[in-house]
Order: C-alpha cells, then sequence, then structure tokens
C-alpha cells in the first residue's frame, strides 16, 4: 500500500507522518513506513544511522532529553547488539516521544548501516508523561526477557549434561548474590541492604516455588504409574490428613494419604484379581491395593506436592479421574507434571 494511500484511509495520521518527515533522514530507500496508528508512526528497514542524533535533520532545532536506553550485546543473529534509545522531543511547540531500536554490528565503520526500527509518538501535555512511562516500561520488560532468554541459551549451549548445566547455575548465582549483604548506617540509623539482596530474595523465592512444582510434578507421575499399573480402576479420592505421632522419645508430624470412593472402569461393581490366583475384589478391598502401594511410594511426597504449602496442616483431598488424563497416559513417558497440575484442579479443602 503506498503512503498516499494510507495517508487517505487514515488522515488523521498525516501530522505524525509529516512531522517525522520534517524531523529525521528519513530519505534513504532501505526505509520503510510500516505501521501508522492515530498518533504513533513507525519506519523500520536497514538504512539507519548508529546513533539517533545523527538521524534528525537539524538537532539543533529540537529539545531533546533522553529517557531509557539499552544495549544487549550480541542480540543479533549476526552477532549484532541491540540498541534502544527513548528520548522525549519538543520542536514547533509539538510534545513527542521517539524509541530508536536498531542493531549495531561490533566492528562498524563509517559506511556502515544498521536494521532496526524508529517510532515517533505525538502527544499532548496530559497525555505525554502516561504514554511515555507505557512505552518504558514495555521496553524495560521486552529487554529483560531478550536477557533472561540469551542468558539461559547460553548456558545450555555449552552445557554437556544436566549436571554440568547444573553446575553453571549454581557458580553464576552464587557469584550474583557474593557481595550481597546488609550493613548499618549510622548517618541515617537504619539497617539497609547493600549489593543484590533482591538477587538473594529472589533466589529464595525460586526455590520455594521450583520445589512445590518439582513435588507436584512427582506426585503426578506416581498416580499416573498407579493409573498404568492398575487398569481397572477409573477414579479415587486422595484425603490428606496430618497427626502427631512419636517415635524414639521425639514428636513428630506424620503426613498420611488415604483412598477413597474408587470406582473401577465401566462402573462394574467388583473385578477379579487374575494374577491372583483369580480373587474377586470389590472397590473397598482395592482401594487398600491402592494404599499399600502409595506407602510403598510415599504418603509424605504425595501430600506435600498436592499441600498449597510445604508447611501446612490442612486436611484436604484430590480426585483421580482416568478419564481426565486420558490423553497424557497414552504416552512413552508421562509428563507428571501435566497430571499433577489437572489433579490439583480438583483440591478441595476439609479443614
Amino acid at each position: 500500500m503506498s503512503q498516499a494511500t494510507q495517508v487517505k484511509a487514515t488522515p488523521e495520521v498525516v501530522p505524525v507522518i509529516e512531522m517525522a518527515n520534517q524531523l529525521f533522514c528519513l530519505d534513504d530507500g532501505d526505509i520503510d513506513q510500516n505501521e501508522v496508528s492515530e498518533n504513533t508512526v513507525e519506519f523500520r528497514g536497514n538504512g539507519f544511522n548508529y546513533e539517533l542524533i545523527d538521524m534528525y535533520r537539524d538537532p539543533s532545532e529540537v529539545e531533546r532529553k533522553g529517557e531509557y536506553t539499552c544495549s544487549i550485546p550480541n542480540a543479533g543473529d549476526d552477532g549484532s547488539n541491540n540498541e534502544i534509545v527513548v528520548e522525549s522531543i519538543k520542536a514547533s511547540r509539538q510534545t513527542m516521544f521517539v524509541v530508536y531500536d536498531i542493531y549495531q554490528p561490533e566492528n562498524k565503520d563509517s559506511d556502515w548501516v544498521c536494521s532496526g526500527l524508529l517510532s515517533l509518538t505525538l502527544t499532548t501535555s496530559e497525555t505525554h508523561e502516561a504514554l511515555l512511562k507505557e512505552t518504558v516500561d514495555r521496553l524495560k520488560k521486552d529487554n529483560e526477557a531478550s536477557a533472561v532468554s540469551m542468558a539461559k541459551s547460553l548456558l545450555e549451549s555449552v552445557a554437556s549434561d544436566d549436571e554440568s548445566l547444573g553446575r553453571m547455575a549454581e557458580t553464576l548465582l552464587t557469584d550474583m548474590v557474593a557481595s550481597a549483604v546488609y550493613v548499618y548506617d549510622r548517618d541515617k540509623d537504619e539497617i539497609q541492604p547493600k549489593g543484590p539482596v533482591s538477587v538473594y530474595h529472589a533466589i529464595g523465592m525460586i526455590d520455594k516455588m521450583a520445589s512445590k512444582d518439582m513435588g507436584q510434578a512427582w506426585a503426578g507421575a506416581f498416580i499416573a504409574s498407579l493409573l498404568v499399573e492398575h487398569p481397572l480402576v477409573e477414579s479415587f479420592i486422595l484425603q490428606m490428613s496430618t497427626s502427631e505421632q512419636y517415635d524414639d522419645n521425639n514428636y513428630f508430624t506424620s503426613k498420611n494419604v488415604a483412598v477413597t470412593d474408587l470406582v473401577f472402569v465401566n462402573g462394574v461393581q467388583s473385578v477379579v484379581l487374575e494374577d491372583q490366583g483369580g480373587e474377586e475384589i470389590d472397590a473397598d478391598g482395592y482401594a487398600d491395593i491402592l494404599k499399600e502401594a502409595i506407602e510403598d511410594g510415599s504418603e509424605w511426597d504425595i501430600y506435600d506436592g498436592f499441600a498449597p504449602y510445604r508447611d501446612d496442616r490442612d486436611e484436604f483431598m484430590v480426585q483421580v479421574r482416568r478419564s481426565d488424563l486420558k490423553a497424557l497416559l497414552e504416552g512413552e513417558q508421562i509428563d507428571g507434571a501435566a497430571v499433577g497440575k489437572l489433579v490439583a484442579r480438583t483440591w478441595e479443602c476439609h479443614q
């Protein structure tokens, strides 16, 4: 679609396009108008200069204020750096801001140009701060996500196996919090964090979240194993509870799992156990078989896998239905996290 057609279809965007053409050097054939909205125009292409200042036709005619800059090394497919600049601008009494998002090769010369995006957003005195903040916040989140993705990819590409990846992750996190301390500020008469204390607390939060997720995944995998090993069972309820126990002069909390409300496939009232001499057994008897399997596994781990908090003592239940998990059970390797997540949706507290 030509620029003339675009302007005709949306006449309200003419001012922002005209302003962009007045402000910036957009004559290069490799820079094209790509997207237009009511107050924003974007240009994409391969003809941008290294610095935003070089894109202005006459910088002396523009009031500029730097609002945000970020450089992400080796972000491009060819190893180029992603440079992001946000500036507030005032020209001809019009307030606006620009986003300059380009990729700079490491080895540059005076003739080299960059690929990327330049956008101009017209504002008013009433809307400027809010629109600018929204844009900067979005860019910050996007850049953080890019940095995390790159760091993850780098570690995974270097790791020779899972143990190697674990060692590198441990080393990275340990180094990051090595200087995290609390200090007493005599002048302010208060205790203050110094260094990356926030990273230290984030690691602790991640540990709790990961521990919970891993626990639910283990419990889900165990439930999957029960359903595979006992194909005659359609559904059952796991009743979770705790009790205080005394052993070897010490009191401890026991976590218990009971199996109730067992239902056979096709709703039959009893089944024949051919591997046990043709014994016929009803639902209550078969629930005892599952209970023994759970005791041989780990009642503690199953309880923790579905408990809302790791250290709580709630009495609660979850229901296992083969029909809900049918698609997952057909795989060669059954995803315990997926099974655990579906089972956890049936959670009900009884306390």
